[in-house]
């Protein structure tokens, strides 16, 4: 009964239901940025602007167009003109290096690129593609835009893959359309609603955000990109521009509640839904968030990029069962089912453990240019003649139909959302001179995540030449805490790396490491280094510390930032903001930091300001 899920949604594209939207609210606000205020009517005719010159270079129907941008104005811009031009938008993290960057477009086929102004100057390599810079210009009376179809390609994402190569998933307009109507009619999003565009444009939240405001139209308010992973700065916007809609990683919720139980800034009634995805959600963290926010809808959502965004959600009640180790995954969304199979491709009776599968309106069209990639994941299951998607997730159903999740059974794993192969990551070390093999691990120790890599070489290699060559081919995120050299990899009985051992000798490396009393000792020379140098020992919960050491790579993270910062500020009567530790992050730098906090503090009064 759980798969009973068919619902009649207008079978209709993005682009489309944006351009109904516009019709409706022509000078209604669409988008909110830090540089400008746009309305659907200028939108719609700077993405005319853009989809006329896309013409001209070329881009249609089964072309990918990639964005390469920072949070802003332009990326929504960007997106509808490609669209209106035919073809597929192609998100890639700005951050990312270089090498990785050019990978995804070799791969992608894609020839043209639109930018920020200013962009090709900062990065001269683009030049080997054409790049058009966004830049707010209007279209003339003449342009004409494509008419797509439901089952044209509406978007590529590129996610981790196993190889050593990003994979891109095709979504077309059905398949994003479908899961957008859902979460609209369920959660009634009207011109009514605010959407704090949070999520990164290369990661399919942002799908949502874009989509699902302005076909319904509303607003998207898109963050600072300076300040984008700042807690102040979030409380801010929510306060000011009265948002009510938060779709997000369950790690932001748990900054902003982290921040707001210290500082207690929020004073807006508005916010009435939040949406949380793409990682465990902690069992404490609905409570919190009731706590500060009272009668707000707080829904669990999981699924797959290959299947458009979500595909089940679960509503979280106000008083959770002390026996739930997690939140559980919930009911398939409209026009979606989840199977949980065994190995005979058989369905699993309650409260059995299997593989979950995706079938429905979601499932993506396979991934850009591998078609064994393609049909490795996405399969026709014999029996009913559908056609699943393989998540590689482990789940069971319960009596009422709701799903639990019970996590990877393969060498995939999540970090603030983020899918990471880790065999990508042994891909990249594999491909440096002498590495003869590689494992990397995911290893939990005193609340830390650490991704951990070993290594086998045949000639000596320094390890700096490794995270050199790692930190030029992968995003940050998926960078290696600690790198180990071995002489051999334990194996287990049919002669493959045992990782149970493996993960056994990661744990006692980093506690020796961590008890390691060879750490040139922190001098705690002024008073302010040595509350500091307390304050950090507790919240890292780590023994030794010097004074080169870096908050972030000792195990810290944005949340534990906010821990340090709440209980810093507490101590000093000080006001500093989780963007201060990015950039100062040894007890040094931030001692010198609160001085100079202070001082400023004691001018000032002596001068009257306070």
């Amino acid at each position: 009964t759980a798969n009973e899920t068919e619902k009649i949604f207008e079978d209709k594209t993005l682009d489309e239901l944006f351009c109904e939207a516009a019709e409706k609210f022509p000078e209604k606000e669409a988008v909110v940025s830090v540089q400008r205020r746009m309305t659907y009517q200028e939108l719609k005719e700077e993405a005319l602007y853009i989809c006329e010159k896309l013409q001209r270079e070329g881009a249609g129907k089964g072309k990918t167009v990639a964005v390469l941008m920072e949070k802003g104005w332009e990326q929504v811009t960007a997106v509808y003109g490609i669209l209106f031009a035919g073809a597929a938008y192609l998100p890639i993290d700005i951050h990312n290096p270089q090498e990785r960057i050019e990978k995804i477009l070799h791969d992608s086929e894609t020839e043209i690129i639109l930018t920020q102004q200013g962009a090709e100057n900062q990065m001269s390599w683009l030049k080997k593609w054409k790049t058009l810079p966004v830049c707010g210009r209007k279209a003339g009376e003449t342009v004409q835009q494509e008419k797509n179809a439901p089952e044209d390609l509406a978007y590529v994402i590129y996610t981790s893959g196993t190889t050593g190569m990003p994979k891109g998933v095709m979504i077309s307009h059905r398949n994003a359309v479908n899961t957008i109507l859902d979460i609209n009619s369920r959660y009634q999003i009207t011109e009514k609603d605010t959407a704090f565009g949070i999520s990164n444009l290369h990661f399919d939240l942002s799908v949502y955000d874009i989509f699902g405001l302005l076909c319904a139209g509303g607003t998207i308010v898109l963050p600072d990109p300076e300040r984008v992973k700042d807690p102040a700065y979030w409380t801010e916007v929510l306060n000011t521009e009265k948002i009510t809609v938060w779709n997000s990683v369950p790690a932001f919720v748990e900054m902003l509640v982290e921040y707001e139980e210290y500082q207690k800034k929020l004073h807006t009634k508005a916010l009435r839904l939040i949406l949380m995805s793409g990682d465990w959600i902690p069992v404490s963290l609905p409570g919190r968030i009731r706590n500060i926010l009272g009668d707000v809808n707080i829904v669990a959502l999981g699924g797959a990029t290959e299947a458009s965004i979500w595909s089940n959600c679960f509503e979280i009640p106000e008083q959770i069962p002390e026996e739930w180790r997690s939140i559980p995954y919930g009911k398939p969304l409209a026009n979606q089912r989840y199977y949980i199979l065994d190995q005979n491709m058989e369905n699993c009776p309650d409260w059995v453990s299997g593989d979950l599968y995706i079938a429905g309106t979601g499932v993506a069209q396979g991934y850009l240019n591998d078609k064994e990639k393609t049909d490795e994941k996405f399969v026709i299951r014999k029996t009913t003649g559908e056609r699943l998607y393989n998540t590689g997730d482990m789940g069971r159903y319960w009596k009422d139909g709701n799903i639990e999740f019970l996590g990877r059974k393969d060498n995939q794993i999540k970090i603030s959302g983020y899918r990471i192969e880790l065999n990508e990551i042994e891909a990249t070390i594999n491909s440096i001179t002498g590495v003869t093999s590689s494992c990397v691990l995911n290893v939990e120790v005193l609340d830390k995540t650490n991704l951990i890599a070993f290594y086998k070489s045949e000639i000596e290699i320094n390890e700096e030449e490794i995270q050199k060559k790692i930190e030029k081919t992968l995003p940050q995120y998926m960078i290696p805490t600690k790198i180990f050299p071995i002489d051999q990899f334990p194996k287990n009985v049919n002669g493959k790396i045992n990782r149970s051992k493996l993960k056994e000798m990661a744990i006692s490396l980093l506690h020796f490491d961590e008890d390691d009393t060879s750490h040139e000792e922190f001098v705690f020379e002024t008073y302010e280094e040595k509350e500091i140098a307390e304050i950090w020992k507790r919240v890292i919960k780590c023994t030794h510390m010097s004074s080169t050491d870096n908050f972030f790579l000792m195990g810290g993270n944005s949340i534990k930032a906010l821990q340090l910062i709440n209980k810093i500020n507490e101590k000093f009567h000080t006001q500093l903001s989780i963007s201060d530790i990015f950039k100062y992050n040894t007890v040094p730098q931030i001692a010198r930091l609160i001085r100079e906090k202070l001082l400023e503090r004691e001018y000032d009064s002596e001068n009257g300001d306070i």
